[in-house]
């Protein structure tokens, strides 16, 4: 006896045959109490001569009547039983079918079921877990398929170059070499964000913390990253006003998270554009860094999705300027192990402002 229903059945089975048995008992014993009450001594003598029969009789014929009223009754009770019975489970079954139906990766099943009750919050509860993991399973092949086509171009690429020499195709020189190595670098950051992405979603990266003066720190990643701005005669400027406190934070992922932010701001920053670096202190979040550019902005439908893995506005761009698509997601990953948060504000022709805050206690 596995089945729910079956169970519930038998259960108001003998819940009815047991009720109907006491209620037998418990009327009887009544009966006879109340007409002890209404006709002391001879109330059977009143009764019975009427009709010519005995006590004896007579209460055969009431035992006889409660039995097959309580058989009736009980049998009322199994059908009436049964049916709650197929109402309650009913529900249950198309759960457990849907789920079936998933773990064989029919991941757009549904379960409808049109009640508010206990089952049907259930039903909405699982209807909802089907829709995340429908989601997941879809960003996991997406994530899957771009990294197979990151990877594939590099490679391709260099193998291209490397036979086209091997075949005398092209005769083996420095520029040859250095657009190899070149590829090859491409690919090395590539394997290396992912790995990096990849420990901080399981919550594997370490942070090594120790205190450090923000503001020094981030006004030599600023001049470091003066050169290359420079070189597509953009302005890049370190703008603060404040003292700031010290904060305990691990100065490696910091300087990851400058420079893909300040890597991102260049690659979309028009030649004569502006970059400024802004950092302030927030009583809500904390201290705040900001990376500023006048470069073309991001559309406001694309805002939400720009911290995913992958995720470029304009794919056309990613090969030639050379992102992997990964800087921001892991710059997301990196902020949030430091307990703050990140996020982006932009117009389009207007430029984009992003900013992460860091914890003053952590």
């Amino acid at each position: 006896m596995n089945k729910l229903s079956q169970k519930l059945t038998i259960a108001f089975f003998i819940v009815s045959f047991i009720s109907m048995g006491i209620m037998a008992l418990l009327a009887r014993a009544i009966f006879k109490i109340t007409l002890d009450f209404y006709f002391p001594g001879q109330h059977m003598q009143m009764m019975f001569n009427p009709f010519g029969g005995s006590t004896d009789r007579f209460f055969q014929a009431l035992d006889f009547s409660y039995i097959l009223a309580g058989l009736i009754s009980i049998l009322i009770s199994f059908a009436s039983g049964f049916l709650v019975v197929l109402l309650i489970t009913r529900p249950i079954r198309k759960l457990s079918k849907a789920a079936d139906r998933i773990a064989n990766g029919d991941l757009g099943e549904r379960v409808q079921v049109k009640s508010d009750d206990e089952i049907g919050q259930l039903a909405k509860s699982f209807n909802s877990m089907a829709a995340s993991l429908e989601q997941t399973e879809e960003n996991r092949r997406a994530f899957y398929a771009d990294i197979v086509h990151e990877l594939r171009n590099p490679l391709t690429v260099a193998r291209c170059r490397v036979e086209a020499m091997m075949d005398g195709m092209v005769p083996p020189s420095e520029q040859e070499l250095a657009s190899i190595h070149k590829e090859m670098l491409l690919l090395t950051r590539l394997i290396t964000d992912l790995r990096d992405l990849s420990l901080a979603s399981n919550g594997q990266l370490t942070l090594h913390k120790q205190e450090t003066d923000l503001r020094t720190f981030l006004s030599r990643i600023v001049q470091e990253a003066t050169i290359l701005a420079q070189k597509k005669g953009i302005s890049l400027s370190f703008s603060t006003g404040q003292i700031i406190p010290v904060l305990n934070i691990d100065q490696e992922r910091i300087n990851q998270v400058m420079h893909n932010l300040l890597s991102n701001a260049i690659r979309h920053t028009p030649n004569g554009g502006r970059i400024v670096v802004d950092i302030k202190e927030d009583k809500k979040h904390g201290v705040i860094v900001s990376v500023q550019d006048s470069g073309t902005g991001i559309p406001e439908e694309e805002l939400e999705s720009i911290f995913e893995r992958f995720y470029r506005v304009d794919r056309s761009r990613s090969r030639k300027t050379g992102g992997t698509g990964l800087g921001l997601a892991i710059v997301k990953q990196l902020v949030e192990l430091h307990g703050g948060k990140v996020w982006v504000e932009s117009q389009l022709g207007q430029g984009s402002r992003f900013s992460f805050s860091l914890p003053l206690t952590s």
